[in-house]
């Protein structure tokens, strides 16, 4: 997570004010289910999501945010799903520290592991805002260790703590992704650094056979494009090597078939707009899908930017025929909508702007889009805002402010779309490959139009209401 984003009370404030934030406000009880497409509890923010899962489903652990953090703050909560539709809020999996001079005052992003014998591990960044106070040379991060046996109750484990290595910033140092490499018979750790002398950001390479020793390996990837690289995530898909990272509100992945390579970067190497992060990925039931959380805005304004953390935002991972990368809708949203909401249109086609009244709080619309010529444009309008699909600039803008996703376009062909909206998000698919995703503020229980400028129409709509 990026924690020049988040700042700290005073260090007058009690180290306990927000301790697990169950005192501080009102929220949903552990255990609770959750009826929702992009869940967070009320009045509180999903932060960095680290999805894990096995038998029993898909656990979303996330750095638990408020708009208020006290001394200490993200512990590390858990949503569990089994469909992207419905989850159960289970609480407090890890918490911050209790003490002041305590390596993980504050928690960051990592990761969860079950290994072969069956033990559950947590490897999560420790961050100490305080450290320039102490007399001991503290580390403003490093590397922690917790275990657990039924993957609800951890137990930290201080002696595995791991510093940067020499040459490498101890203020940045973070966010370890732990793996099995079956094919090296050995677990890799990467983690998120920077080198002392400000020259780039890399992602570092640890090796294990226990998960306790670990051994620095030295440079996975490096970037000078960035200042740093949050949340790395490797994965393999059919004889292909994919690393994910994020910066600055934007996700970003690059490519190889040789670990030992080079590394390729896509001509589009995002997945959604600005406000789509840290995102990471799972692999659940045989469908990879990539995780993060889409931020929220203080004081609910749709002309601010994002602030860090918000509502879970998942996706379905999709593999293209030239092996690039792109996200659409998870396949259990089909089946939420087309099951349990009422079917409102079926087959429309528009070929002009239509106001359609009130927009619904839960919708999946279904159709398809066509473009005669790249000057024709199309998409959504909600109040003063609007979704554009535009083929003459190759993107999908969304015009309250800077937020853009590049999408090849062809004049003459025709593109299938979905539309989720869930209260204020609205997400916007097209052809299983792209998506931009958005907060609009202004859109509750305001009117919202099929929106059309020149040659393009859309055709085969359907809509499914709740």
């Amino acid at each position: 997570m990026n924690y020049k984003k988040v700042i700290g009370t005073a260090l007058t404030i009690s180290l306990f004010l927000c301790q697990g934030c169950g005192n501080a406000m009102e929220q949903t009880e552990s255990g609770e289910k959750i009826d929702s497409l992009f869940p967070n509890i009320e009045e509180t923010w999903v932060g960095d999501v680290m999805a894990q899962a096995d038998e029993d489903g898909i656990h979303l652990n996330y750095l638990y945010d408020t708009d208020h953090n006290g001394t200490g703050y993200h512990p590390i909560y858990r949503f569990d799903t089994k469909d992207f539709c419905s989850y159960t809020d289970v609480g407090e999996i890890i918490p911050f520290g209790e003490n002041i001079e305590d390596p993980d005052i504050a928690v960051g992003t990592g990761s969860f592991i079950k290994a072969e014998n069956g033990k559950y591990h947590a490897f999560y960044t420790g961050h100490n805002d305080y450290t320039e106070t102490f007399d001991n040379n503290q580390d403003r991060e490093c590397l922690m260790h917790a275990v657990s046996k039924n993957n609800k109750s951890y137990k930290k484990l201080p002696k595995d703590t791991i510093h940067a290595p020499e040459g490498y910033s101890t203020n940045d140092f973070r966010d370890p992704q732990v793996i099995r490499m079956d094919e090296y018979d050995e677990y890799w750790m990467l983690v998120g650094g920077k080198r002392n002398d400000d020259s780039g950001s890399c992602i570092l390479k640890y090796t294990s056979k226990n998960l306790s020793d670990w051994k620095f390996e030295g440079e996975f990837y490096y970037s000078d494009e960035l200042y740093f690289m949050e949340c790395p995530d490797l994965f393999e898909i059919d004889g292909w090597y994919y690393l994910v990272f994020s910066w600055n509100n934007v996700t970003y992945y690059r490519m190889t078939q040789d670990l030992e390579g080079e590394w390729i970067k896509p001509e589009i190497d995002t997945f959604d707009g600005n406000g789509f992060y840290a995102a990471k990925t799972v692999l659940y039931d045989g469908t990879r899908y990539l995780v993060g959380f889409l931020d929220h805005k203080k004081r609910g304004s749709d002309i601010l930017e994002y602030t860090w953390a918000g509502s879970v935002m998942p996706y379905k991972l999709v593999k293209k025929d030239d092996n690039t990368l792109g996200v659409t809708m998870p396949d259990q949203f089909t089946d939420y909508f087309e099951n349990g909401a009422d079917k409102k249109e079926q087959g429309m086609k528009v070929t002009s702007t239509e106001n359609l009244g009130i927009l619904p709080r839960k919708m999946l619309l279904k159709g398809k889009v066509t473009f005669n010529n790249t000057s024709g444009k199309a998409g959504f309008s909600f109040g003063d805002y609007k979704v554009i699909i535009d083929p003459d600039q190759q993107e999908i803008i969304y015009d309250a402010f800077e937020n853009s996703q590049k999408c090849r376009l062809e004049a003459g062909k025709t593109y299938d779309i979905k539309l989720v909206v869930e209260n204020e998000i609205v997400v916007l698919y097209i052809n299983d490959e792209k998506a931009l995703s958005n907060r609009i503020y202004s859109a509750v229980d305001n009117e919202w139009q099929i929106y059309i400028e020149g040659d393009a129409e859309f055709s085969d709509i359907d809509m499914f209401v709740f």
